[in-house]
Order: structure tokens, then sequence, then C-alpha cells
């Protein structure tokens, strides 16, 4: 196991923490401007992105650093998660389906 999915485990024992930028807890959202909020639209930094239509209470603090989680179950660290696209797939809220029937 590589060195980075030894030190996540361990840091999740601790359970959900308030966010380190904003100290949002778990389950809250994030306050504006917070570095670690990911966007709901993009996936990408929310403080960066300037995206329409991100919906905060998607992007809600869970306790855990945003992807942390995603990428132990995966058994790759952060950095794959990102390269490898998974970001997207776990940070991007999904189109109702009415929205979707529409195109």
């Amino acid at each position: 196991m590589n060195g980075w999915l030894a030190w996540a485990k361990e840091d999740v024992k601790r359970g959900p923490q308030h966010c380190h930028d904003c100290g949002t807890k778990p389950g809250e959202i994030h306050v504006t401007g917070c570095d670690v909020e990911r966007c709901s639209v993009c996936a990408g930094q929310r403080l960066q992105c300037g995206c329409e239509g991100h919906d905060p209470s998607f992007a809600r603090w869970t306790g855990f650093l945003p992807g942390k989680l995603e990428a132990i179950a995966l058994g790759i660290d952060l950095n794959e998660l990102v390269r490898g696209g998974w970001a997207r797939l776990f940070f991007v809220k999904p189109r109702d389906f009415t929205e979707r029937r529409k195109r």
C-alpha cells in the first residue's frame, strides 16, 4: 500500500472533522470563499471556477477532505483521483432526469 493510502486510512479513523479552511461542521455548507469547496458543475475548486449553477448543498462539507474517502475506496491517492477523471464522477451534480430528456 502506498504511503498516502496508509496515512489516509489512519486519518479517517479520527472520524469527521470541521473543515480546516472555513470551520464548517460536517453536513453543513461551506462559507463563501472556502478553498476546500468543490464546484458541483465542473468539480474544480469552487473558489477559482466561477461556474453558473453551482449547488452549495450538493458540495457541502462531509467531514473529510473532498475525494479522500473515494480515493481510499478505489485504492489510489488524491492526485490519481483527479488525473484519472474520477473527481468529475464524484463531485459534479447530475442533472435531473427531466432536464436530460429535453436534449
